[in-house]
């Protein structure tokens, strides 16, 4: 394949020159530009006018293999744009940044089939590691080849206005990841991808997470919208997610500490969501403490605050830890889930081997009923709301498709057709000192009991 001659070189001179001078704006005009890896420098401001697309080359010979950066799970130390131990970085304007993902991936095999990556490819599409004073607005990121935007080990960060669209079904092509970062504000961003759309984590180089905010976002994804995790090895702490709408996800917020991070002062409100896609083991909201591995350590997940979280969903709110941590002082108030049909988790639990769905606990993971705790103390649930389903059959839900595993290939049954299950409000084991105010609620019908204690 023949492709336009790149363009990276003479920008990369301008980027070097701009830097030699004490920095200042690099622009791209109107039309496309095709490159290889740009690096950016201090005080480097990358332009993109409206019209302006950076196209990333499909040959990866044009991104050369980087040293002693990155050590996250999905770098493969080629990226289209860099920058590494910088200080007031931006890449700004109404551009688009196009990774062509496809480039780098095997074939899918059908429409709902998961791609696979080659070999080799370019991820993350942009990389920013341990720079001070970072500014991405206004830009949209396409098409990425796996991880979108990589921030790791970086200090006071603004994320503001930015469009990512990716591939619904590209491999590991997460939105934003935030790694280890500290003083980040994320705002009025939209995001369809396939992989998680904003998680924040902590690889075991990097540091912890802490002051983040997350404000008027409208995020789609196959998987979760907004995590904490898995990646946890240093804690996170003080994280605000506030006026979200979350669409077709599997999860719209979730924690997961699995290497031994405690995630605590966390606050959620004013989210609307819904699970309206194909797949088993929907949960709107999903917090779980484990080991990853018998030589891992127990973490904490603690001071959780979900305030106005409203779902339409066919799944499940679950909250669980493993023997030997808890999951503490949760406070839930003003919970609300609209049950367009149930999916029912006992059929399905057996075999699956996902790591983001309490693997550890079978109960629970099985448990039939709105709201799942297991290990919790000091919970308290207020102003809980549920609407069960009036029917098994909810037409156009999951687009009238058979439901898939997240990250698996089995098949389930289609849909549109609910399963035939009793929910009940609440099941629970192993929690202590917990206040679950469920005034005025019944299960689902009267095969169960609105409340399961263990």
């Amino acid at each position: 394949m023949t492709q336009t001659p790149l363009a990276s070189p003479e920008l990369q001179k301008q980027i070097d020159a701009c830097a030699a001078q004490g920095g200042g704006r690099v622009t791209l005009s109107p039309g496309i530009h095709v490159c290889g890896t740009l690096e950016l420098r201090s005080n480097i401001e990358l332009h993109l006018e409206a019209g302006a697309v950076l196209q990333g080359s499909h040959d990866i010979k044009d991104y050369p293999q980087q040293e002693g950066a990155s050590a996250a799970k999905d770098d493969h130390k080629r990226h289209l744009i860099l920058a590494h131990n910088c200080d007031n970085v931006a890449i700004t304007g109404r551009g688009v940044i196009d990774g062509q993902g496809p480039a780098f991936w095997q074939e899918q095999k059908h429409d709902r089939g998961w791609i696979y990556a080659k070999e080799q490819r370019v991820s993350p599409m942009v990389e920013i590691t341990e720079c001070r004073d970072v500014v991405i607005d206004g830009v949209t990121l396409r098409e990425s080849p796996g991880w979108t935007l990589h921030l790791e080990s970086c200090e006071r960060v603004r994320l503001n206005g930015i469009r990512v669209d990716n591939h619904r079904f590209g491999p590991n092509n997460d939105g934003f990841d935030v790694n280890g970062c500290r003083d980040v504000m994320i705002s009025q961003c939209h995001i369809d991808t396939c992989d998680d759309a904003i998680v924040l984590k902590t690889s075991a180089n990097t540091q912890s997470c802490e002051r983040i905010t997350i404000s008027d976002c409208v995020l789609s994804c196959n998987c979760a919208a907004i995590k904490c995790g898995t990646e946890s090895f240093h804690d996170f702490r003080q994280i605000v997610v506030n006026n979200c709408i979350v669409t077709r996800s599997t999860r719209a917020f979730a924690l997961y500490t699995f290497d031994g991070a405690t995630i605590e002062q966390v606050r959620v409100s004013n989210m609307v969501c819904d699970t309206d896609l194909a797949f088993i083991f929907n949960h709107p909201l999903h917090f779980d403490a484990r080991k990853r591995n018998e030589n891992s350590r127990l973490g904490l997940i603690r001071d959780v605050r979900v305030q106005n979280f409203s779902a339409k969903t066919d799944g499940r709110l679950l909250f669980t830890a493993a023997d030997g941590t808890r999951i503490e002082d949760i406070d839930l108030d003003g919970i609300g889930l609209d049950y367009a049909l149930f999916c029912d988790p006992a059929p399905v639990s057996e075999g699956y081997t996902g790591h983001q769905v309490s693997r550890h606990s079978p109960e629970a993971r099985a448990a039939q009923a709105a709201l799942v705790f297991e290990n919790a103390s000091r919970v308290r649930l207020r102003g809980l709301n549920i609407h069960w389903p009036t029917s098994t059959e909810a037409p156009g839900w999951g687009g009238g498709l058979p439901r898939m595993e997240n990250g698996g290939d089995r098949v389930h049954g289609p849909s549109d057709q609910g399963d035939d299950v009793a929910f009940s409000v609440l099941w629970n084991k192993g929690c202590q000192d917990c206040d679950f105010d469920l005034e005025g609620l019944k299960a689902s019908d009267d095969r169960a009991e609105t409340l399961q204690s263990l």
